[in-house]
């Protein structure tokens, strides 16, 4: 009785914790989402597209600038779309998806390793993925990778805790038909070949049955082929194909101007997963050579999963950081498997302890090389102040791991991700925000509202076309004399670095009207217009 009291409150005190944890990574999350900018270039062009949406009224085929924008499937638009019909089209709501998102995921990673592991390893989870910066970094930004890994995972996820049945083929469709919807093909494909590789890994079956299989289509059509046949009927079934294979098929097979060299997912992870990117070579391994302890099959599914993930991305020609988001909640089972191996065996299992201060004391040294570099007062005080954090955090857990005690190890490991993230967010984001956004130049230049047209020179950023909330005439700047001489009065928009290019001649037709940091605001002299 008193052993099960003892268990009782333990629980309470842990789920306490997690809840605690949960929401300050909430907040993390959250800071400065109603008053950062929507940056350049994906968030304005995303949020515009579902603010013309809501006012077009048509959910199927999403248009930018007045024309069709058909190379991303519409689930963000209609959750962004629904957002700003209710609280009209703010900073705050067309990031709202993807902040509940993250947080849904991490709630899903500490139900899997709840249930598979026990412990306080829901409580390491959200620790571990909480303090990642890739994670923290897109969930605070209106794009889809946030709610791609959201599906992506939960599927994982159903494979990892769910019992086979009906109800879960069902659910496994549904949510492969919501990835689609997300993202397009990568949503189907990423899942299947996890799922793939973790079933290989642990020796699953890796053929379902004919059942399951379609009960599996049927819940991925009855939420697909909705939208799908409708879009189809729009564009045409050419068009669609063409859609697909140009951003599909020929994105991972030819790239396009995101192309980068194989091994660029190497330092995103070994920076993305900061500070748990040794943690999780350690955990990788120790996953593999525990493969036939039936106590390891989560994690080893988990690191297959998470490796067959980076392979597929690594092969495609195009390239970015964020694609690698939904690789995150994988790393978090592994990283959280292995500390609950060294907290269970302090004196024998140090490794990821022993690999943790060596990261924390190599991030400061790199930081303190970079400030030097920086030319910026905010990015340099951020990387300052994360430097010395780092450092400190390097001594404290480096005396714990000498103590043998891993779980302030990685404790203080998470508080310096976690506050190497708020630094960024306090000093290095405002100024970050107004090179990435024309947001303040618009607010400075009301002239731009009301100017009979409104050019964009050499700069086609959303930003100013969410912002200005009109559709600019976009001029390269060796044509922009020509198109004054148009006698219209324009205003226009240019970046810095062509506005110092324009001919004397030029700048005396223009009267300077407001500026950003990285643009300039100009509107045509009345007394220089040409007849």
């Amino acid at each position: 009785m008193i052993a099960a009291a003892r268990n009782l409150i333990a629980m309470r005190h842990e789920r306490r914790l997690f809840i605690a944890l949960w929401l300050a990574v909430a907040l993390l999350l959250s800071i400065g989402a109603a008053s950062t900018p929507l940056l350049d270039p994906d968030e304005p062009r995303f949020a515009r597209t579902s603010v013309e949406m809501l006012r077009s009224g048509d959910p199927i085929v999403p248009y930018y600038a007045g024309r069709p924008r058909l190379v991303k499937p519409p689930l963000l638009h209609w959750l962004q779309a629904s957002l700003f019909g209710l609280f009209g089209p703010r900073e705050w709501a067309a990031r709202v998806p993807s902040i509940l998102a993250v947080m849904s995921t991490i709630a899903l990673v500490a139900h899997v390793v709840r249930r598979r592991f026990g412990g306080l390893a829901p409580v390491w989870a959200v620790v571990v993925m909480g303090s990642m910066p890739l994670v923290i970094t897109l969930g605070r930004i209106g794009t889809l990778d946030a709610l791609l890994t959201l599906h992506v995972f939960a599927v994982v996820a159903l494979d990892l805790v769910g019992h086979p049945g009906r109800q879960r083929d069902f659910a496994l469709g549904a949510l492969l038909g919501l990835a689609f919807l997300v993202k397009g093909p990568v949503g189907v494909a990423l899942p299947l070949l996890m799922l793939l590789a973790g079933r290989t890994a642990t020796g699953a079956e890796l053929v379902p049955a004919v059942g399951a299989v379609l009960r599996v289509l049927a819940a991925l059509g009855a939420v697909l082929l909705p939208w799908l046949v409708a879009f189809v009927g729009r564009i045409g079934l050419d068009s669609a194909v063409a859609v697909v294979r140009h951003e599909a098929i020929d994105a991972y097979v030819v790239g396009t101007t995101h192309s980068k060299a194989a091994w660029f997912y190497v330092g995103v992870v070994v920076v993305g997963f900061l500070p748990w990117a040794t943690a999780l070579g350690v955990g990788l391994v120790r996953a593999w050579r525990s493969r036939r302890d039936p106590g390891a099959r989560v994690a080893l599914y988990a690191g297959a999963a998470l490796l067959a993930g980076l392979v597929f991305f690594s092969l495609g020609r195009n390239k970015l950081a964020n694609y690698l988001l939904p690789l995150a909640p994988l790393a978090a089972i592994v990283v959280t498997w292995s500390i609950g191996k060294e907290l269970a065996a302090p004196h024998r299992r140090t490794a990821s302890s022993q690999w943790t201060v060596a990261t924390l004391g190599a991030t400061a040294a790199v930081l303190g090389l970079a400030q030097g570099m920086l030319k910026e007062p905010g990015a340099r005080d951020a990387v300052i102040a994360g430097a010395v954090i780092q450092a400190a955090c390097a001594i404290v857990a480096g005396a714990a791991a000498l103590l043998r005690r891993p779980g302030v190890v990685h404790a203080v490991a998470a508080g310096a991700g976690g506050a190497l993230i708020a630094s960024a967010i306090f000093w290095f984001l405002p100024g970050y925000s107004r090179e990435r956004s024309l947001a303040e130049i618009v607010a400075a230049a009301p002239e731009l509202r009301s100017a009979p047209a409104v050019l964009s020179v050499d700069n086609e950023l959303p930003s100013l076309v969410y912002y200005l909330d009109r559709v600019p005439e976009w001029v390269e700047a060796d044509a922009l004399a020509t198109r004054l001489d148009a006698a219209d009065l324009p205003c226009l928009v240019i970046p810095r670095r062509d506005a110092a290019r324009l001919p004397p001649t030029l700048i005396a037709r223009l009267r300077p009207i407001g500026e950003s940091g990285n643009a300039l605001a100009y509107c045509e002299r009345a007394t220089q217009a040409r007849p």
